[in-house]
């Protein structure tokens, strides 16, 4: 190998080592999540992805026109704690291992809490259903264990917008707050808030939303796109993230240490007001973090400068006498009069002198009409008198005058009965398909449940053999001749001494169970859900 070669390769090299830092470091990235006033300063909790965490001479803030000193850079557990509320998916689509997940996630992220901190667990379903927030170990286990599933649909959009709100409003949230969600990212109210209108709440709530998709392995495609309805909400808060759940044990631990190290990995900065003064407009807070080597990033906020404590400036002393200077009069100090402040009314207080005039003038008035005063008195107390003589003989006559005569008063009519309301004439139930259980098993009630956004329908059945699904009423024991995506018989259901048997039946668009396509003989698990056509059913059943 010659030289040339060797310096060729050696530069190639140098060049390729250059560039993967700038590869493989992420944009630096700075979220501002909250704004509050402190003695003298502002108190600004933010985000960003740096590591380490920068200092306080990595930042500069503005307010408005004022540069601020940024004092501190501290980590944000050194506020007043943070606010967790989990916002849980309890609808239809998620089945119990996820619920399992769930409270298993939940209870990880809340073990590294503090006496600061307080959470609460809100859960979806047609509406937002919310709890108090709690401290103690012993209230969080209960909301834990409290979580239960629902068979209602999934008001996905308008819970967002609710947990957002009670964060940036309730008087026992903490200066920071973090929103997570557990869901499949379905949305099933179609006439309610829109995706839009959710996506400008969470932008202007600045509140940090950790999203995690529960879908468990293999999933159907349409739970696929609705998780990354999930991953946009995450993205376009203020430095959330979002995750993929699979159900593997190892996988919860991952993400709630992920969570709470995000989390724990906010800063709190302490800005200085010094210099700046404001009228209680909304001024626009601007912070820049530059970190030599990493880049940099900003972000700002919208904020009322009204009740902002200013720190007290000193008033400049008169400089000292010059000795050089014969006869200089010495220094006098003038107390300034406080400018009328605009806007607190027109109205000012006069000065004594003029007070003193007025009340003179009244004195004077007095004493010029006192004869008049005397006499406007006696007149007006004297027909005061004769009003009320008249009102007395008036009412004198009217005792002696006779009685008018007093009518009977008929009875009233009585009232006609009430007639009933109506009461609404429900559909019957479909009749049960009765059939024996199989040598040595006991009788059970089979129970399919339709899930969808209308109301659900129920297909009970208590039976051995073979129950056939599919779209023709004469080939199929239990037929939906509507559904043009099932086959003509599309599968069975069996109960045999292994169990709740399932098997495809050669359709054309397959048979699934919880997503995932099958192809052999499948035993049923209580509450699995058979997909199969255009339709969801739950599975259950119970012994008789």
């Amino acid at each position: 190998m010659g030289r040339r070669t060797q310096t060729i390769i050696l530069a190639v090299l140098c060049a390729a080592v250059l560039c993967l830092p700038a590869s493989a470091v992420e944009p630096l990235e700075l979220y501002i999540e909250g704004v509050s006033a402190s003695e003298g300063g502002l108190s600004v909790y933010c985000n960003t992805n740096a590591a380490p965490l920068p200092q306080a001479e990595h930042f500069s803030a503005t307010l408005g026109n004022t540069p601020l000193t940024v004092r501190e850079a501290a980590a944000a557990r050194a506020g007043n704690g943070t606010s967790y509320v989990f916002l849980v998916d309890v609808s239809g689509s998620i089945k119990a291992t996820h619920f399992q997940a769930i409270k298993d996630t939940i209870a990880l992220i809340c073990e590294g809490l503090t006496e600061k901190d307080n959470i609460s667990i809100f859960t979806i379903g047609d509406s937002t259903y919310t709890q108090s927030f709690v401290a103690t170990p012993e209230d969080i286990e209960a909301q834990i264990g409290a979580i239960e599933r629902s068979r209602e649909d999934t008001n996905l959009y308008a819970s967002v917008v609710k947990s957002l709100d009670i964060l940036n409003t309730h008087e026992q949230c903490r200066d920071k707050r973090v929103l997570v969600i557990f869901s499949d990212g379905e949305e099933d109210i179609f006439d309610g808030i829109t995706f839009d209108e959710v996506s400008a709440v969470i932008k202007n709530s600045r509140v940090p939303i950790y999203t995690i998709a529960m879908l468990g392995k293999n999933p159907p495609a349409r739970y696929v796109e609705s998780a990354k309805v999930l991953g946009s909400f995450a993205r376009s808060s203020a430095g959330g993230r979002h995750y993929i759940h699979t159900l593997d044990p190892s996988l919860t631990q991952e993400v709630a240490e992920d969570i709470a190290g995000s989390v724990d990995n906010g800063l709190l900065l302490s800005l200085d007001l010094a210099g700046f003064r404001s009228n209680g407009e909304d001024l626009t807070l601007r912070l820049e973090v530059n970190i030599p080597g990493s880049g940099s990033a900003n972000d700002s906020a919208v904020i009322s400068t009204a009740g902002l404590s200013l720190p007290p400036t000193a008033e400049p002393s008169p400089p000292p006498p010059d000795p050089s200077v014969p006869d200089q009069p010495e220094p006098t100090t003038v107390e300034a009069t406080p400018d009328p402040i605009v806007g607190e009314g027109d109205e000012t207080e006069p000065p004594p002198e003029q007070e003193k005039s007025l009340i003179e003038k009244v004195k004077s008035f007095y004493e010029e009409y006192t004869l008049w005063v005397i006499i406007g008195g006696a007149a007006l107390l004297l027909i005061i008198i004769l009003i009320i003589t008249l009102l007395v003989l008036r009412r004198k006559k009217r005792v002696y005058a006779p009685a008018a005569p007093v009518l009977p008063v008929p009875p009233p009519e009585p009232l006609p009965p009430p007639v009933p309301e109506p009461q609404p004439i429900l559909p019957p139930e479909p009749p049960p398909i009765l059939m024996a259980p199989p040598p040595g098993k006991p009788r059970i009630a089979l129970r399919l449940t339709k899930i969808g956004l209308a109301e659900e329908q129920v297909f009970r059945a208590e039976f051995a053999g073979e129950l056939i699904i599919g779209r023709d009423p004469v080939k199929a024991s239990l037929p939906f001749p509507d559904d043009e995506l099932l086959s003509g018989r599309h599968c069975s259901i069996s109960y045999e001494p292994e169990g709740i048997i399932l098997r495809d039946l050669g359709s054309t668009n397959h048979t699934f169970v919880n997503g995932v396509p099958i192809d052999e003989p499948y035993i049923f698990e209580n509450d699995d859900v058979l997909l199969i056509g255009s339709m969801e059913l739950r599975v259950n059943w119970e012994l008789l």
